[in-house]
């Protein structure tokens, strides 16, 4: 079975991630190294597939990547509540980046 014409299967897993940070999401700041802070929802969560979370990683958590201007990148700040992260590692699949986060330096 094939996709209507026009129908997208990269516009609606977008939407669907947009959709499930919408309702579970936890407002975060997101501060690019050297850029202006910016609001975005995130979810708490590691893809299982991946394995374990790697020693120092204090927390993690999946954004869009549409909700950015540019790529995240190691060295960028999250705030999450009154804690500071650093990101210290990120991954990509399907339009989401699962960011790691350790302590701020």
């Amino acid at each position: 079975m094939s996709a209507p014409a026009g129908f997208s299967w990269t516009d609606a897993l977008d939407q669907c991630n947009k959709a499930q940070r919408d309702v579970f999401g936890q407002v975060v700041t997101y501060t690019p190294s050297g850029r202006a802070p910016l609001l975005l929802k995130a979810i708490d969560g590691w893809p299982r597939e991946w394995g374990p979370v790697e020693p120092g990683v204090l927390a993690v958590r999946s954004i869009r990547l549409a909700d950015l201007a540019q790529p995240p990148a190691n060295g960028d700040t999250v705030q999450l509540g009154d804690a500071m992260y650093e990101v210290i590692d990120v991954r990509t699949k399907g339009g989401i980046a699962w960011l790691s986060l350790g302590k701020v330096r």
